[in-house]
């Protein structure tokens, strides 16, 4: 069995590997204190052992979340799905948990499979925008792009404005398109700004344009309704092909 002495020395080289430790599952941080405190059982010296072994020679992975595949959790708990911050828990080795994070999984899982980016963003607030999705959906190209809807019952028209600061405002019965190259532009076609050419889509983050559609009498459009929306405007999904 090691001496105390032996077993800081390998504590040391375990930390030092781990840049400080961060890269050790919490569960593996905690029994490398345990080690140096000589708080372990013959069979948690063998851990530890085996820890430094995997470590030093560059084998050393974090263990699955609760034995989730490709679920771990760094020490302040947030939840990473093959290195992608998904999620956040007070406490992620709470067993009552394992059926929530293995929701979680799923979740990546599925967003992995439309090509979605893995965040706590697209896992959590925006899920119920992709839990309905299959890769082969028509529209997986537009929601892709991060759009957000709204109409003007004064014109009769829908706008659809995308992340990248496209905007398509389609008019009532179809056939009609009207693209905007950015959002200065669609400011521009409506009296609002005076250079169609000004850097609004960093001037003007989402929030604030939202607020500009507003005071014109747009009016933000619900997931749950855009269906009929669009079928009323005649959008279809060919127009974001490109995307």
């Amino acid at each position: 069995m090691d001496n105390l002495e032996q077993i800081c020395e390998k504590a040391i080289a375990i930390i030092s590997l781990t840049h400080d430790g961060n890269d050790l599952s919490p569960s593996h941080l905690h029994l490398t204190e345990c080690a140096v405190n000589g708080f372990l059982s013959d069979k948690g010296l063998q851990d530890f052992d085996s820890i430094y072994e995997d470590v030093i020679n560059g084998r050393y992975c974090q263990p699955w979340l609760q034995g989730i595949e490709h679920l771990t959790v760094d020490h302040e708990g947030y939840i990473y799905f093959k290195g992608q911050c998904v999620e956040h828990y007070d406490r992620p080795y709470d067993l009552e948990n394992k059926g929530d994070l293995k929701d979680l999984a799923a979740r990546c899982r599925h967003l992995e499979q439309l090509g979605v980016e893995l965040n706590m963003t697209n896992t959590i607030w925006h899920w119920e925008r992709w839990k309905e999705f299959s890769p082969d959906s028509p529209w997986l190209n537009l929601f892709k792009r991060n759009p957000s809807f709204w109409v003007s019952l004064e014109s009769d028209q829908l706008l659809i404005y995308l992340r990248d600061a496209q905007v398509y405002v389609f008019k009532e019965g179809g056939g009609t398109v009207i693209e905007h190259g950015s959002i200065a532009a669609f400011l521009a076609s409506q009296g609002i700004c005076d250079d169609p050419d000004s850097d609004y889509h960093t001037a003007f983050n989402r929030a604030r344009f939202g607020a500009l559609l507003n005071e014109q009498g747009w009016t933000f459009i619900e997931l749950d309704c855009l269906l009929k929306h669009f079928k009323r405007y005649g959008v279809s999904h060919q127009v974001f092909e490109f995307a």
